[in-house]
C-alpha cells in the first residue's frame, strides 16, 4: 500500500495498532470516517458508543474478533464483504 505512504500513520488510543484517515465528515454533518488500519498485535477496540464500526478486509489474512466477550467466529461478512458492529461493543 504504497500509495498511501503520504498520510500519516496515527497511532490507536491503546496502541494495537496505526491507523490512515482518508476521509471524515465534514463539522455539523453526520459523524463518519475512513481509515485503514493495521493490526499490529492482539488489542482491544476502543469504544465509540453512538457509532458503528464497519470493517472490510483489504488484505488475505485472519483475524480474531472478540465483541462483548464472545470470539465472532467465522465472521458474517455482509454481501460487500464488510463486517458491521456496534461500536459501543467492548472486546
Amino acid at each position: 500500500m504504497e500509495q498511501l505512504d503520504h498520510i500519516p500513520e496515527v497511532p490507536w488510543r491503546n496502541g494495537g495498532g496505526n491507523t490512515r484517515v482518508i476521509a471524515v465528515s465534514a463539522e455539523g454533518a453526520p459523524v463518519w470516517r475512513v481509515s485503514i488500519a493495521t493490526v499490529d498485535d492482539g488489542a482491544v477496540f476502543s469504544p465509540f458508543p453512538g457509532i458503528d464500526h464497519v470493517h472490510l478486509p483489504l488484505v488475505h489474512g485472519t483475524i480474531d474478533l472478540r465483541i462483548d466477550g464472545e470470539t465472532v467466529e467465522p465472521l458474517p461478512l455482509d454481501s460487500d464483504g464488510a463486517y458491521r458492529f456496534d461500536g459501543a461493543s467492548r472486546s
